[in-house]
């Protein structure tokens, strides 16, 4: 073969691998067309393979030999990690293949209402998509088992142990993992409530504390009652008076709670009812938020023995029964 043809034949080769290699790149940089889907859900354990295959289930713009042949010669960049991912239209397949090695997942959210039971909290969480339910058959206290964080602060009954606020989760987490979170949360909102206490108001323990500050996130949403409330509510402990708090009632009536509180309920024996029984109830009532659980800490100063709820939010107070009957007649019997 003369140097002609040896020249010839190198320069054709240059001009396949140029080809080659300027395909590689328009097919790498080519947009993917996603259309019709707005998330890809990738399993743990996935294989570039595996991937290839789904993604061609999506009649991608590409081969899937091409989008493999990417995938193996960025893998230095990194595993494909497991999740759900946001998609757009004109993603291409290198900028596809970071976001899955990155590991920048959608993050879905969901949020606890301040004064929500731990009853409430379950059916939330079991309305919430792509959770995996760990706690789907497991009793409440088996669930508490399960996230509890220090023994010696909480016990088996999950109420009131978990802060209101939102979580944000992956699609595949665990319920449990996301208990666990709001648990760590309130054990770290009463401690440094605690830390912060007014030692000569309140001389409750952190978990009547706890309690108490349940009470009042369902007596009342107004923000400037709180501390007014919390002050009756330890006056009367103070004094050996009965809490006489309606919350209580209903929670201990749970299910035969129809929405209508009679004079019957309030003489119901159980364990809750704090018409029938002094001092706090054995648990929380409720899921308190941070100003509930600020107001036992720091309680107004004040001899307040009586409040009622004038019908607009707010609450009356009074010093005396007989101030608290004209109270009574006034905003709830319209006399």
């Amino acid at each position: 073969m003369n140097k002609y043809h040896k020249y010839r034949l190198l320069l054709i080769g240059l001009v396949v691998v140029s080809l080659a290699v300027m395909g590689f790149v328009r097919a790498a940089y080519q947009p993917l067309n996603f259309s019709g889907i707005q998330t890809l859900q990738i399993t743990p354990g996935t294989s570039l393979y595996r991937l290839t295959s789904n993604l061609s289930e999506h009649h991608l713009q590409i081969p899937d030999w091409m989008f493999l042949l990417i995938a193996r010669l960025t893998a230095f960049q990194g595993p494909i990690l497991a999740g759900e991912y946001a998609v757009e239209d004109d993603f291409n397949a290198i900028q596809l293949l970071a976001v899955l090695r990155k590991g920048d997942t959608v993050q879905r959210n969901v949020t606890f209402l301040e004064g929500w039971t731990f009853a409430q909290w379950r059916i939330h969480l079991r309305k919430q998509a792509q959770i995996r339910a760990d706690s789907a058959g497991l009793t409440d206290t088996e669930i508490m088992q399960r996230v509890r964080l220090d023994e010696s602060l909480t016990g088996s009954n999950p109420e009131g142990w978990f802060f209101p606020d939102t979580y944000f989760y992956s699609a595949g987490d665990s319920d449990l993992d996301l208990l666990q979170r709001a648990h760590k949360a309130m054990l770290g909102q009463l401690e440094v409530a605690w830390l912060k206490r007014d030692q000569q108001q309140t001389q409750l323990s952190r978990y009547e504390s706890l309690i108490l500050a349940s009470m009042i996130e369902k007596e009342t949403g107004r923000l400037t009652d709180r501390t007014n409330i919390a002050a009756v509510f330890l006056n009367r402990l103070k004094r050996g008076m009965r809490l006489q708090s309606d919350p209580t009632v209903i929670y201990g009536l749970g299910k035969e709670y129809d929405g209508n509180l009679v004079r019957a309920d309030l003489l119901g024996d159980t364990a809750h009812n704090t018409y029938v029984h002094k001092g706090l109830p054995p648990t929380p009532i409720s899921m308190p938020g941070q100003e509930s659980i600020n107001s036992v800490m720091h309680p107004a100063l004040t001899d307040y023995l009586y409040f009622v709820a004038r019908g607009d939010g707010s609450s009356e107070f009074s010093r005396t029964l007989q101030a608290h009957n004209r109270a009574v007649r006034l905003y709830q019997m319209g006399n």
